[in-house]
């Protein structure tokens, strides 16, 4: 019980910094503070719940009271068999959690093994502090503490050098030593769903910080971008490392991107002491109750008008009680004999009622146990917990008759358990009841009554409010679905209105003379065209001067400049088709971007 107590607080603990992380941390640039805040979520997961206080709490006791108490659970005659259930649930639970861990284990090991397996068959160079393995194995590019992996067959020297530059990020900061501990963890956290985002999220937080430090290393942040594009490898890489191409390709260029946050958001993290504060004092605080006994002027006397059962005491037990100088708190209905109904048997039967109170002493219960062996033939079991003024704090007590019937009681009430009734009826059948326990009872069924009453009402005006809330809703929707029509009529007017303005757009150089700055030009001709866009290399344009001055049409361009990845930005180009009609057109982008599509109608 003690290791499912412990799983389960320190699941809690990995819930509430990933919960902090989820809402507050995940969207900052601070990656160093973040990953410092998920390891000592990890540490604070294993050392936590290890940690309990203890309270103490002073209960002063009379040295004897009457006075009932209100904690008195009743007990009727409830199967042995529920408690082996609950524990063999418990149980079952166990075993399931065993065979998880024991196949997480297996699993760590099997992946440890296969990537130490790698690192020693592969031959090692130290460089920079790391040592370099290159494998003709088709493996993405990893590190492993200060091991860095790489086939460099299948990459150019451009971004072999900003891989290498990424994992040593990794292998000097010690990365590996943050997966390492988040696979331990969740070894023993696998049922815990929290436990595998918590990893995710330290994984995720490592490429962050060495995507930042990279480039602040290189001259252009695109090509490391375009880099991580590209790299979107389907090679195979091991576990328990740091990887290069990493499934968030995505996620790792939005942060490249985003503008670095304040440091203050750093204090963000100190919205997890207060809630691991409550955490302790909910869960890690042990109650010790200890009892000062107050002495009384006066023992007040108990009024046997307010039994619920006419008693007279047992003479034999009365003696003994005078003996001893005790007040009697054992009284036993006077006997007579009664036949059972039941006509196979025709057993005698007397009527038994024992009145067992907080005062009861262990002689007077080895008494009752002695009779109810003797005269009924059930076999009585009890075990007691008592106070400093001997008064009877704990009680459990078990029974089975001849017959098979068995039960239980128990009942714990620090001030001293209620009285309570062990009889048992002319036809043989046990009760253990209370009066003050009926009327509890009664007072609870009227509770719930009321509130079974309230709630149906309440339950009658929230259909009312449902029922409105669907008209309101059918109204909205009706009125998005009308919007969406006219939206849907605007886009296509649009549309029809943009396919316009690009035809309008289109001019004939035939008919020009003189220089345009339009970024598309066209001859009118036949259908035959010919096209130049921004990816157009200088050997696509000599092509299509070759083509054009077999038909007669003569093509020059000049002033050709691209941009840093080789698209064009600007073009002057010069159309004469040896019929009357020439033109000359020198065509940029807005603010050195790429040019848009030129269409020559031959």
């Amino acid at each position: 019980m003690e290791l499912i107590t412990y799983i389960i607080k320190s699941g809690g603990v990995l819930v509430l910094f990933y919960a902090v992380y989820f809402l507050w941390l995940q969207k900052d640039t601070l990656f160093r503070a973040k990953r410092q805040f998920l390891l000592y979520g990890l540490a604070t997961a294993i050392i936590l719940p290890l940690v309990e206080f203890t309270k103490t709490v002073i209960v002063e006791v009379p040295e004897m009271t009457h006075a009932l108490n209100t904690g008195i659970s009743t007990l009727s005659q409830t199967p042995q068999q529920a408690e082996p259930i609950a524990i063999n649930l418990w149980d079952l639970f166990l075993i399931v959690y065993s065979v998880g861990v024991a196949f997480m284990g297996y699993r760590f090991i099997k992946e440890l093994y296969a990537l130490l397996s790698i690192l020693i068959s592969g031959k090692a160079e130290k460089m920079d502090g790391v040592f370099h393995i290159k494998t003709a194995q088709k493996h993405a590019p990893f590190s492993f503490f200060n091991y860095i992996v790489y086939n460099p067959l299948l990459h150019t020297n451009e971004e072999l050098q900003m891989i290498i530059k990424h994992e040593k990020v990794h292998a000097n900061q010690w990365h590996s030593a943050d997966i390492l501990l988040a696979n331990l963890v969740l070894i023993f956290q696998w049922i815990n769903p929290f436990a595998w985002l918590f990893k995710n999220s330290i994984e995720e937080n490592l490429e962050f910080i060495a995507d930042n430090e990279t480039v602040q290393q290189i001259s252009s942040k695109k090509a490391y971008q375009l880099a991580l594009v590209k790299a979107s490898s389907s090679y195979t890489v091991p576990a328990l490392t740091n990887n290069f191409y990493q499934s968030f390709i995505k996620k790792r260029i939005i942060m490249l991107n985003k503008s670095n946050s304040r440091k203050v958001n750093v204090l963000k993290i100190g919205i997890i002491l207060p809630l691991l504060a409550l955490f302790l004092w909910s869960f890690n605080v042990k109650e010790i109750v200890t009892y000062k006994t107050i002495p009384m002027a006066e023992k007040p006397t108990e009024n046997p008008s307010t039994n619920a059962i006419p008693v007279v005491e047992n003479s034999e037990k009365k003696k003994n009680v005078a003996q001893k100088n005790e007040t009697p708190s054992i009284t036993e209905v006077s006997s007579e004999p009664e036949i059972k109904n039941n006509p196979v048997e025709n057993e005698i039967r007397e009527k038994f009622s024992v009145k067992i109170t907080k005062n009861t002493s262990n002689a007077e219960f080895e008494n009752i146990k002695k009779e109810l062996k003797e005269k009924y033939g059930i076999d009585l079991s009890y075990s007691v917990i008592r106070n400093n003024s001997n008064e009877i704090t704990s009680l459990a007590m078990n029974y089975t008759s001849t017959d098979s019937r068995h039960g239980n009681f128990h009942e714990t009430d620090e001030e001293g358990i209620e009285e309570f009734y062990f009889t048992i009826d002319e036809t043989g059948i046990i009760e253990i009841w209370s009066e003050a326990s009926e009327e509890r009872r009664v007072e609870r069924m009227e509770r719930r009554t009321k509130e079974m009453k309230v709630r149906k009402d309440e339950m009658e005006v929230r259909r009312e409010e449902m029922k409105e809330r669907r008209k309101e809703l059918d109204k909205r929707r009706v009125k998005m679905e009308e919007r969406r029509e006219k939206q849907i009529a605007v886009i296509d007017e649009e549309r029809r209105e943009l396919a316009n303005r690009k035809r309008a757009m289109t001019y004939s150089i035939a008919n020009s003379r003189g220089g345009s700055n339009s970024n598309v030009a066209v001859i009118s001709g036949s259908d035959d065209s010919v096209v130049i866009n921004k990816n157009t290399s200088d050997a696509e344009l000599s092509k299509m001067k070759t083509e054009l001055a077999s038909k007669n049409i003569d093509f020059t361009y000049k002033n050709v400049k691209r941009n840093d990845v080789g698209e064009i930005v600007a073009i002057k180009i010069s159309v004469d088709d040896n019929k009357g009609s020439k033109s000359t057109s020198v065509i940029k982008g807005d603010d050195d971007e790429p040019i848009d599509l030129i269409i020559i109608h031959q």
